[in-house]
C-alpha cells in the first residue's frame, strides 16, 4: 500500500494540471449553465461536452504517462525501485481512474444544483427525474471510462520495447481495439436483451433532449471489455518488463 501511495503522488506532481484544469472548467460551466438556466436538460446540455473531453483527456493522459517515462528514460528509475513492475501500471491506471471518479462527482454535483421542478423525465425506469438523470449518467460516465482507460493501457503495455515504432504503433492500436470492441458491441450485447432496453425523454424549460437510449447490456459490455483490456495489460507490462 504505501508502494502504491508513493506512485500515485509521483503521477500527481508530474500530472496533476491537466486534470485540475478540467475539473475546474467542468465545475465553472456547470455554475454558469445553474445561475442563466437552472433546469436539468439546459444542464445536461452544457456539461455533456466537457463530460466527453474528459473521457478523451484521461485515456490520452494515461497513455502519455507511459510515453513520457520510456522518452525521459525514468522507467530504469522506477524498475530499480524494489516493487512489482505491474505495480507502477496499477498506479497510472488508479490515478486516472480517480480523477474520472472526481470529474463524475462534479457532474453529479452540477446536476444536484439544477432544477428538476422545471424539468419532465419521461421513461418506463422506476424512480424521480433526477434520479434517472443520475442513474444514466453514472452508468455511461463509469462504463465508457472503464473501456477507454483499459484501451489505452493494453496499447501501452504491448508497444513497450518497440521504440523505433511504438508511438505509431500504440495509437494504431488503440484505434483498431476500439473499433473491433464497437463492431462486436452488438451481437454480444443482443445476447443481453433480457436485461431491458428503455428511452429516456427529458423537457426542460429551455431544452429537450428526446430518445435517450439507457441500455444495460451496453453498460456491462464496455465494463467488462475495459476490464478485460486492464488485465490483459497488467499482464503484458509485467511480462515485458521480466525480459
Amino acid at each position: 500500500m504505501t508502494q502504491l501511495l508513493f506512485l500515485l503522488q509521483k503521477e500527481w506532481r508530474l500530472r496533476s494540471k491537466p486534470v485540475l484544469i478540467s475539473l475546474a472548467l467542468t465545475l465553472a460551466a456547470g455554475m454558469v449553465s445553474w445561475f442563466y438556466a437552472g433546469d436539468i436538460t439546459s444542464m445536461i446540455g452544457v456539461l455533456i461536452a466537457p463530460a466527453i473531453a474528459s473521457l478523451v483527456l484521461f485515456a490520452v493522459l494515461l497513455a502519455g504517462s507511459f510515453t513520457s517515462e520510456w522518452q525521459q528514460n525514468t522507467h530504469y528509475q522506477l524498475l530499480a525501485l524494489p516493487i512489482s513492475p505491474s505495480l507502477i501500471a496499477i498506479a497510472k491506471y488508479l490515478y486516472y481512474l480517480l480523477a474520472g471518479l472526481l470529474m463524475l462527482g462534479i457532474l453529479s454535483f452540477c446536476l444536484a444544483f439544477s432544477s428538476s421542478e422545471q424539468t419532465q423525465v419521461t421513461t418506463a425506469l422506476p424512480g424521480s427525474g433526477f434520479s434517472i438523470v443520475l442513474l444514466a449518467l453514472v452508468c455511461y460516465y463509469l462504463s465508457i471510462l472503464s473501456l477507454l482507460l483499459g484501451v489505452s493501457l493494453f496499447s501501452q503495455a504491448y508497444t513497450i520495447g518497440r521504440a523505433s515504432y511504438r508511438g505509431i504503433l500504440s495509437k494504431s492500436l488503440l484505434l483498431l481495439l476500439l473499433s473491433a470492441t464497437a463492431l462486436l458491441a452488438v451481437p454480444i450485447t443482443s445476447l443481453m436483451d433480457g436485461l431491458g432496453y428503455y428511452e429516456i425523454d427529458i423537457n426542460g424549460a429551455y431544452a429537450s433532449l428526446t430518445e435517450i437510449s439507457f441500455y444495460p447490456a451496453f453498460f456491462i459490455y464496455a465494463t467488462l471489455a475495459g476490464l478485460t483490456f486492464t488485465l490483459a495489460g497488467l499482464y503484458l507490462f509485467q511480462r515485458r518488463m521480466d525480459l
